[in-house]
């Protein structure tokens, strides 16, 4: 999987925040923030500013910080993704070729698979889950998008 599929993840809340999609820059800013390239850099290859490039970063920071109910930022993109839990990456790290290794997005594979859980720890995970998804809910997903987005059954849903 590529930074692409990051990027689309991240389209979708911003979309559920503002009713737009991603620019070009606001895209290429997520990709070189993965990538940990620096905003200089990201500004070259768009052809603009570095201090532009701050200023449609710092928006979307804060677009993603009020999705997610937490500050979000260049240097905790990724891990806050990861945290909860619509991004899983292991074995890989976000790099040039776009290759991130071996991602799944919420869910298509059962941490279980991944690591051995004690039963506690899934169930704090899947309770996560179940409070984003109701803010989601709240901020007008629909029941699909929430069981694509984070890997949860139709029953779940439901019991909200």
């Amino acid at each position: 999987m590529d930074v692409w599929e990051a990027i689309k993840l991240v389209d979708a809340i911003v979309f559920s925040q503002t009713g737009e999609h991603l620019d070009d820059l606001q895209a290429g800013i997520v990709e070189g923030v993965l990538k940990r390239k620096k905003y200089t850099d990201i500004a070259k290859s768009y052809e603009c500013t570095e201090g532009h490039v701050k200023d449609i970063s710092y928006n979307l920071w804060h677009i993603l910080s009020t999705a997610l109910g937490e500050q979000v930022n260049k240097k905790n993109l990724k891990t806050t993704l990861l945290r909860h839990g619509c991004l899983n990456i292991w074995g890989g790290t976000f790099s040039e070729s776009n290759v991130i290794g071996n991602v799944q997005f919420c869910g298509s594979i059962s941490q279980k698979q991944i690591v051995n859980e004690s039963p506690d720890f899934s169930r704090g995970k899947h309770q996560e889950k179940i409070e984003i998804a109701v803010k989601l809910r709240q901020r007008g997903w629909d029941d699909l998008q929430i069981i694509e987005l984070l890997g949860l059954s139709p029953e779940d849903i439901q019991n909200i």
